[in-house]
């Protein structure tokens, strides 16, 4: 008795779920769907790529701006140090009386 009834629940299932399998959405749709959800990742992955590239591109014009200011900092830091230490303690200047 328990057998044939498992057998019955699977039959139900296997014939319920033929039924649902065909929902009465046309084959066609169906693909027209998928090629239009392709098409639109497509267009996102490009969107996205472009993006990056101009990303990229700022990344490094900012990258040569940073060492440039570097370049300008050491040079000033340079001159700062061959300044005169007086500066920085008035009360020791040789050269005031």
């Amino acid at each position: 008795m328990d057998t044939a009834f498992k057998l019955g629940a699977l039959l139900i299932t296997l014939f319920a779920g033929a039924a649902f399998a065909d929902d009465g959405v046309p084959q066609a749709k169906a693909q027209q769907a998928l090629a239009y959800a392709k098409k639109m990742q497509a267009q996102e992955r490009q969107a996205m790529a472009d993006r990056t590239k101009r990303l990229d591109a700022r990344i490094a014009q900012l990258q040569g701006e940073i060492a440039q200011l570097q370049d300008e900092v050491r040079g000033l830091s340079y001159e700062l140090s061959k300044e005169p230490k007086y500066f920085a303690d008035p009360e020791n200047d040789p050269l005031r009386p």
